[in-house]
């Protein structure tokens, strides 16, 4: 942001700080992340942060019925970039210390002549990690679109998701999804896509990034999709039976 666009901030808004999360996951592809993220204990956002989400009884009841339902099968799905891609309601603001910009960063883009007190500003306009009302943003673009392509969320079971009139169920955690499915057909014609969950994700996003007042930096769109799907086999455990429950009380 220029200096222009940063005396431009509403006053309701609370410009948060930049927290650098250095993290090593060797079950990832990429095992080594640097992210940057926003400082959210700074966040006052005046609307609702709960997010109804599966858990894991809900996940183990659903491994049961693949069990128990002939020709079931059951997978497993992440939305890649579906926190990044999704646009906010109301655009927050954060600022990096210059000194913690590379200088190449800071020479390619004239970052020096935007530079307040120590400081460059930005203005957040679509999800990023550590704002407090991205995953219940996230969420709802998933709710709202979902139902467009005929699925629908259980009113007891918070997370559990249902086809109108495909054989399909699956629990939701933000972008993970446990699918129980008959009939490969319903889960993409591919085998590489939940159809049409991933098209409905692509759709919003593309239209909301069309109706973007700034436009968008070619490297900060990246559509939500599907990128890691599998087939998990899921087998009975038998418990060994007890025998004479009683026979050593007292």
């Amino acid at each position: 942001m220029d200096r222009d666009k940063i005396a431009l901030i509403p006053k309701d808004r609370t410009i948060t700080y930049a927290l650098i999360v250095v993290d090593h996951r060797p079950h990832k592809k990429e095992e080594f992340h640097i992210r940057i993220t926003a400082g959210g204990n700074l966040i006052d956002y005046p609307d609702e942060l709960i997010t109804r989400t599966s858990d894991l009884i809900t996940t183990k009841i659903l491994w049961n019925s693949v069990l128990s339902t002939p020709g079931a099968q059951y997978a497993t799905a992440d939305i890649e970039n579906m926190y990044l891609a999704t646009p906010l309601d109301r655009y927050e603001y954060m600022r990096i210390p210059i000194e913690l910009i590379p200088d190449e960063f800071v020479f390619q883009y004239n970052l020096y002549q935007n530079v307040k007190n120590g400081h460059v500003y930005l203005q957040i306009e679509k999800g990023i990690y550590g704002l407090p009302q991205a995953g219940l943003l996230a969420q709802q673009l998933s709710e709202e679109q979902l139902t467009k392509y005929g699925y629908y969320q259980s009113n007891i079971v918070p997370g559990l998701w249902k086809h109108e009139t495909r054989p399909i169920v699956f629990s939701l955690v933000v972008d993970d999804f446990g699918v129980k499915y008959v009939n490969k057909q319903n889960v993409g014609s591919r085998g590489t896509q939940i159809c049409p969950i991933t098209d409905t994700y692509t759709t919003a996003v593309s239209t909301h990034n069309q109706k973007s007042p700034t436009g968008t930096h070619p490297y900060l769109l990246r559509e939500p999709r599907i990128t890691a799907i599998q087939n998990t086999q899921i087998t009975h455990t038998y418990i060994p039976q007890i025998q004479h429950p009683t026979t050593n009380l007292p």
